[in-house]
């Protein structure tokens, strides 16, 4: 049933359930009648449902929150360990250590890294210092070789094959010398041994490396065009520059094919030197040691690795790309 109720200057009405019964009271017939507002039981039903809801969801999405931090105190440690790991660099002199942690697993996991890493660092200093006596030890040689090989030019009665061997031999003890003397240098450069700073004027090492490898290459009529920037300074060990500069682009030249174009732009924050190619090189493979163009069977396969290595020490960024049939390295300082 409906009924009007009137709630001071308001009226509305409300749907009722009514039960009504004749019963006798002190012998007098009378009705009984109960009613119920049910709008007001539903209404009732939807806030209870709804605070319920709103309970539920704050105890899940505090669940989230705390279940997160917990996980993220409990991984706090592996996380170190990658950062680590990932910022590791073999030509470091600290002792590798990664950070203590009360998670046993990740303890074991700790230590037993730890002990690989180290156990591969010694083995590579050992390898430097092979390395570093074996090309000192090979110098003495390889000049007495030279100088045989010399002396036997001069002499008048060698007959045509024989001065063709001796050709070749002198070409492969040239190849050594070159070899040895780029490891001897990459030796020097991981041992630290180039400390000195100095203003460099760039522009002008630049420019002189241009001229020079111009004439040496003459022979093969390259398309050179340069955009140097006047008076760029850079602070850096001068040996070191020297050295990457001419590396890189006495490379350029070398590789460039007969009548091929090579640029050379110089600015405030980069050094860029484009050659014309055919075939792409290995980006993940170009800036190793021993990695040689197929195309150059007589290369070290080092003069990459050293400008790589150098652009390290100094702090500096070397890249390379192949675009439009064009190889790209490009320095950023």
């Amino acid at each position: 049933t409906t009924k009007t109720i009137k709630l001071g200057d308001e009226v509305e009405e409300n749907q009722f359930r009514v039960l009504e019964s004749q019963v006798v009271i002190h012998g007098k017939p009378m009705m009984l009648r109960i009613e119920t507002n049910y709008e007001e039981n539903d209404e009732t039903f939807s806030s209870i449902a709804i605070l319920t809801f709103i309970f539920f969801l704050a105890i899940i999405i505090g669940l989230v929150l705390l279940n997160r931090k917990i996980s993220g105190r409990i991984w706090k440690p592996f996380n170190q360990m990658l950062a680590q790991l990932d910022g590791f660099n073999l030509n470091g002199k600290d002792k590798f250590q990664l950070p203590e942690t009360d998670i046993i697993e990740f303890s074991k996991m700790s230590n037993t890294v730890e002990q690989l890493v180290n156990r591969n660092l010694a083995i590579y200093e050992e390898q430097k210092v092979f390395l570093e006596n074996a090309s000192h030890e090979l110098q003495t040689p390889l000049a007495i070789a030279n100088t045989k090989v010399e002396l036997l030019y001069q002499s008048e009665s060698l007959p045509e094959k024989d001065l063709n061997i001796l050709s070749e031999i002198e070409k492969a003890l040239k190849r050594m010398s070159r070899m040895n003397q780029s490891l001897l240098f990459l030796s020097k450069l991981e041992n630290n041994q180039f400390k000195d700073q100095d203003d460099i004027q760039l522009s002008a090492l630049v420019s002189d490396a241009l001229t020079n490898l111009h004439e040496l290459y003459e022979n093969k009529a390259l398309h050179l065009t340069s955009e140097i920037s006047p008076n760029i300074n850079v602070q850096g060990n001068k040996v070191l520059v020297e050295m990457l500069i001419y590396n890189l682009v006495s490379n350029a030249f070398r590789h460039t094919s007969q009548s091929g174009r090579l640029e050379v732009s110089l600015t405030k924050s980069h050094l860029i030197v484009t050659n014309s190619g055919t075939v792409a090189l290995d980006q993940e493979l170009i800036f190793r040691r021993f990695y040689k163009d197929h195309q150059d069977p007589g290369s070290t396969g080092l003069g990459l690795a050293i400008a790589k290595e150098i652009c390290t020490t100094l702090g500096w960024i070397l890249t390379y790309e192949f675009k439009d049939m064009s190889h790209k390295f490009s320095i950023s300082f």
